[in-house]
């Protein structure tokens, strides 16, 4: 949905999983994760929950629940599941391959089963 990316040197980034829901509609949870990359910008988090959130009342028609869930720094094993659910889109795996100190990418589970992954992962 939506990334962004800067290149300059090589740090040492934790990589962290955020997620607002709105709630179900149809047995079916409404909800926006972000997987994050950063070198642990203190007011990184307030900014990207601040994002998502808009993103979801402008973008996709979703009242969020004012609670937001951040766990981090993630697994070596949860970091390979987030990402495989990411990188089936072309960009983002080429971006992924080339990161160096940030980036932000928001997603909308594929299933209901990729939600209930992830909400594992919290």
């Amino acid at each position: 949905m939506t990334r962004e990316t800067k290149k300059t040197k090589k740090l040492a980034l934790k990589h962290y999983l955020l997620t607002v829901t709105g709630g179900d509609v149809d047995d079916v949870t409404r909800a926006l994760h972000a997987y994050l990359m950063t070198d642990d910008d203190p007011e990184i988090f307030e900014r990207v929950l601040n994002t998502m959130i808009s993103a979801m009342e402008n973008d996709l028609g979703i009242i969020p629940f004012p609670i937001a869930m951040v766990t981090g720094p993630l697994s070596p094993d949860a970091i390979k599941v987030i990402r495989g659910m990411i990188e089936d889109n072309p960009k983002e795996k080429e971006l992924l391959a080339t990161v160096t100190n940030f980036h932000l990418a928001m997603f909308q589970p594929y299933s209901q089963d990729d939600h209930k992954h992830l909400m594992e992962i919290h």
